[in-house]
């Protein structure tokens, strides 16, 4: 007799890197007479770019709401908040910088 083969250990689940996921933040801004304030959401698992487009529309949104009101930075900021959310957002997954640098 034959001793039977020893079961193969599971397999480890595929990470986001692995099945193409990409963390990204959104931005919006609001401003208030002399005061604008940049905000990023949470980061939120993404897909595909249209996913990336469609989340990032609420935020563009609130930005042409509450954005535009500050003098001089409030336009500036807004109209920045809504170019990142229309182009796929901020990826989170990115390093902040060069290594070593």
């Amino acid at each position: 007799m034959t001793p039977a083969a020893a079961p193969a250990p599971p397999a480890r689940p595929p990470s986001p890197a692995d099945v193409g996921i990409r963390h990204v933040r959104y931005e919006w801004c609001w401003s208030c007479v002399i005061a604008t304030v940049r905000v990023q959401s949470r980061a939120y698992p993404t897909a595909s770019r249209r996913e990336r487009w469609l989340r990032g529309l609420p935020y563009s949104l609130l930005a042409l709401l509450l954005g535009p009101w500050g003098v001089p930075w409030g336009p500036v900021g807004t109209t920045r908040a809504v170019w990142l959310n229309l182009t796929g957002g901020v990826d989170a997954d990115a390093p902040f910088g060069p290594p070593g640098g």
